[in-house]
């Protein structure tokens, strides 16, 4: 066979293999939809597994993503304590993961905690903090919460010059083929950096400190509009240094 002749068989084979691949996961995961809706979940379940089975063997990073998030929606479902279980997982995960499935990870783990935090914020306001380290997040106070968060989402946004060129279209099984998304914030930079703003700006914990705050003195209290106007902040006076 003449080289441009094999060549052409090769990618004609791999697209091939990309389309049953493909044709696969739409099948699979119509079923999944199927189940759910019919609310046999243990069903949707074990369709869930089969695509991470084939998933892994085909080294698909996006379908992994997906199908823990819905491995995740169903333990949520099933049973009593999965929170806790669901961030347990996440962090072996994070550990296990690359660049820039770690981002992501990281990304979703901030994202479930800012969530619990949000619903519990009574609870966890009425916590003292506690001097051990531990994983358990029942037991942290609201400063041990907003540093989990925050660090999770500054991990998410590591490696930006790399993670701005990584178009969104390479993770279409988690957002979906016509999600706003692609067209609104292209990269993977722009998605994670969204959903970490958002965080920030809701200001729900009161805990916002930047790295080096403007401290008010005696010398500066009192001083007029024009010449606070000339006093400069410090440079690390911000909690948005990753984005900026």
């Amino acid at each position: 066979m003449r080289p441009n002749h094999y060549i052409t068989a090769v990618l004609i084979l791999f697209a091939m293999q990309q389309g049953i691949a493909q044709n696969f996961y739409i099948d699979k995961w119509c079923e999944v939809e199927q189940f759910e809706l019919q609310d046999r979940i243990e069903d949707a379940t074990q369709v869930v597994d089969e695509i991470y089975k084939y998933a892994r063997r085909k080294n698909d990073h996006d379908q992994y993503i997906k199908v823990f998030l819905f491995k995740s929606k169903y333990q949520l479902i099933n049973e009593e304590e999965a929170q806790y279980k669901i961030i347990a997982e996440l962090d072996k995960m994070i550990v296990k993961a690359q660049f820039p499935n770690k981002n992501i990870y990281n990304g979703i783990r901030a994202k479930l905690l800012d969530d619990y935090a949000r619903a519990n914020q009574w609870k966890i306001r009425q916590r003292t903090a506690v001097e051990d380290d531990d994983v358990d997040f029942k037991t942290w106070d609201a400063t041990r919460f907003y540093s989990e968060i925050h660090n999770s989402y500054q991990a998410s946004l590591d490696q930006p010059e790399k993670l701005v060129k990584i178009p969104l279209s390479d993770y279409s099984a988690i957002i979906g083929p016509m999600a706003p998304a692609r067209f609104l914030r292209p990269s993977l930079l722009d998605i994670l950096s969204h959903q970490a703003l958002n965080f920030y700006k809701s200001g729900y914990f009161n805990l916002t400190k930047p790295k080096e705050e403007f401290i008010i003195t005696k010398e500066n209290a009192f001083l007029n509009t024009a010449h606070l106007l000339k006093l400069k902040r410090p440079a690390g006076d911000t909690v948005f240094q990753s984005m900026m």
